[in-house]
């Protein structure tokens, strides 16, 4: 009899709401664009790609100049991609439906000048609009430069959005393995250092990986877990 009561007692119980965190990389895991960084060689200037700037480290004599992040301070030829934007765009329809325990945030390497940010929102009221989405939607849109390529920088973000706010149910989407690997350890430090709060917490982050054409001309994306990730798509948003 008690036992009875006892279920229909916490069957009669608010269910506890998981807050939810989704967080996309930029370049060449949402978009391509023509932008290039600019190294400065002792044979003269040497144009790296978004990934190839993440994954090079200078060798002596080599620095990255005044000039060198020039190109990056607008959104240039944007090119969806198109693995992740599918993606993109179910998350964006699940924030447009309930936006109170859940938040999207765009965290990119480059750095937040103003003219770059309304670029980008440009093209999120652009894409959201052929969605069905509204303007008000693509205003929660977080969008946060960070003017870095290392990866503790991203993984720290995604620490504090966790400590300040709860989420914890967390996904992250990133081109670069350095950036996966640090926002993936933010998880298991946290639970070292806090078990009890954060036993729930669950975060996880997508390598998205690139395969072009030897032409150059044709790109595809795939995940190392594609069939995972199109179950995800349909249930997780």
């Amino acid at each position: 009899m008690f036992s009875n009561y006892r279920w229909i007692h916490e069957m009669n119980q608010p269910l506890e709401v998981v807050k939810k965190l989704r967080v996309f990389d930029m370049d060449d895991t949402l978009l391509t664009t023509s932008s290039r960084v600019r190294l400065t060689t002792p044979e003269g200037t040497k144009f790296l790609t978004p990934k190839e700037y993440n994954e090079y480290t200078p060798k002596e004599g080599e620095f990255y100049g005044p000039d060198a992040y020039q190109e990056f301070g607008v959104l240039t030829e944007p090119k969806e991609i198109e693995y992740t934007v599918p993606i993109f765009s179910k998350i964006l329809k699940a924030l447009h439906q309930d936006s109170a325990n859940r938040k999207v945030m765009i965290l990119t390497s480059r750095s937040g000048k103003e003219s770059f940010v309304n670029s980008l929102k440009s093209w999120l009221s652009k894409y959201a609009q052929k969605l069905g989405i509204s303007q008000q939607t693509v205003d929660q849109i977080e969008i946060k430069g960070i003017g870095s390529s290392r990866p503790e920088d991203k993984a720290a973000v995604i620490k504090q959005q966790i400590e300040d706010e709860g989420f914890m149910d967390v996904q992250f989407f990133d081109d670069a393995e350095g950036n996966v690997k640090a926002v993936k350890q933010v998880e298991y430090e946290l639970k070292a250092l806090e078990q009890m709060k954060y036993a729930n917490l669950h975060i996880q982050a997508r390598h998205i990986i690139h395969l072009h054409s030897p032409e150059g001309k044709h790109e595809k994306t795939v995940s190392k877990m594609i069939k995972e990730n199109k179950k995800w798509i349909k249930i997780r948003r």
